[in-house]
C-alpha cells in the first residue's frame, strides 16, 4: 500500500544557502580626522570653547580635558577640574598657552586626539570702578592720604600717585606739585585758597592707566587782622610756616615793612594803594595765588 501523496503545501521546507549563526557585529574604533579647535578671547576673566573636531567610528562619546602649557607650548599639564567643553580663564593662566585633549570613546575603546596650543593668554588692563579720594583736614601743614578707588585688571596691580593743585575755576586746570608723589602729601603754605586734586596711575602686565580723583574743597585760607585799613596799616598774617616769607605784596604793590612773630605769624605794613587788593605770600618755592576772599580793602 502506498504513502498518500503529500500536497505541495504542505511538505517540509528548507532554506537555499543556510548557515550556522555567526557572532556579534564589532563597534569601529573611533578614529580623528580633524582636530579639536578652540575659540574664544585668549583674555584673563574671558571664556574659551572647544570643538570635539571630526570623528569617524561606531556613535562615540566625548569627554575633555583642558592642558595648561608654558609660552613655548610644551611642559603641558591637566587643569584641575577643567573637563568641560568651555573654560574660564583666570589671573594665573595669564603668559600661559592651552590645550584641549577630547577623547572619543565607544565599545570598541577610546582614542584621543589634542589641539593645536593657543596663542599667549594676555593680561586685563586694569580699569576703574571707582574714583580715587582724598582723606584729612584742608588745612595747611596737615597730612592728606590719597585712597586708590577700585580696581579691576589681572594682578599682581600697582599703584603710584601724583598729587596736583587746581585752580579755583573748578574746570580741572591743575598742574603737578613737584615731588608730590607719595601716597599722603602734607599740605603746603602755597595750596592756601586752593583745590587740590590726586591722580593714580594703576599698571600691571598688560600696561597702566591714569584716573584723577575729585577735586577737594579749598585749602584753609591766610588769616588777615585786620582785613580794611588805611596806608601804613599793620596787618597780621597768620599760617604755618609764613615764617619763610621773602615777600609780601598788597595787590601788586610789594611792602617793605615785614616782621617775623612766629614760625606761623607775621605782620607787613600796607604800602600805598586803593580799593580792595589780594594779600599774597611769597616763599622760596612760589607765590600764593590770589583769592578773592584774602584781601584787603583801603578806607
Amino acid at each position: 500500500m502506498r504513502s498518500p501523496e503529500l500536497r505541495p503545501s504542505e511538505r517540509p521546507r528548507t532554506c537555499a544557502g543556510s548557515r550556522e549563526p555567526g557572532g556579534l557585529i564589532a563597534a569601529l574604533l573611533p578614529k580623528n580626522t580633524a582636530l579639536p579647535s578652540i575659540g574664544g578671547t585668549l583674555l584673563d576673566g574671558s571664556s574659551l570653547t572647544s570643538s570635539t573636531g571630526t570623528w569617524s567610528g561606531t556613535s562615540p562619546t566625548y569627554s575633555y580635558q583642558w592642558q595648561l602649557c608654558n609660552s613655548s607650548w610644551a611642559s603641558c599639564s591637566n587643569v584641575s577640574g577643567a573637563t568641560a567643553s568651555v573654560l574660564s580663564l583666570v589671573s594665573a593662566d595669564v603668559g600661559s598657552t592651552v590645550r584641549m585633549v577630547v577623547t572619543a570613546t565607544n565599545s570598541a575603546g577610546s582614542t584621543s586626539a589634542t589641539s593645536e596650543p593657543s596663542g599667549l593668554i594676555a593680561a586685563l588692563l586694569p580699569k576703574n570702578t571707582a574714583l580715587p579720594s582724598i582723606t584729612g583736614l584742608l588745612k595747611i601743614a596737615q597730612l592728606l592720604t590719597a585712597v586708590t578707588g577700585t580696581w579691576t585688571g589681572t594682578a599682581p596691580i600697582t599703584y603710584s600717585y601724583q598729587w596736583e593743585l587746581c585752580n579755583l575755576l573748578g574746570k580741572g586746570e591743575c598742574k603737578p606739585i613737584a615731588g608730590a608723589t607719595g601716597s599722603t602729601y602734607v599740605v603746603a603754605l602755597l595750596d592756601a585758597g586752593l583745590p587740590l586734586r590726586v591722580t593714580v596711575t594703576v599698571k600691571n602686565a598688560a600696561g597702566s592707566v591714569s584716573t584723577p580723583s575729585k577735586e577737594t574743597g579749598l585749602i584753609e585760607l591766610l588769616k588777615l587782622a585786620p582785613i580794611a585799613g588805611p596806608s601804613g596799616t599793620t596787618v597780621s598774617i597768620s599760617a604755618p610756616g609764613v615764617s619763610a616769607a621773602t615777600a609780601v605784596h598788597f595787590g601788586s604793590a610789594e611792602t617793605s615793612e615785614v616782621e617775623v612773630k612766629s614760625p606761623t605769624e607775621i605782620t607787613a605794613q600796607a604800602p600805598p594803594g586803593s580799593g580792595t587788593v589780594p594779600v599774597t605770600v611769597t616763599v622760596l618755592e612760589g607765590t600764593t595765588a590770589a583769592n578773592p576772599a584774602d584781601q584787603f580793602s583801603y578806607r
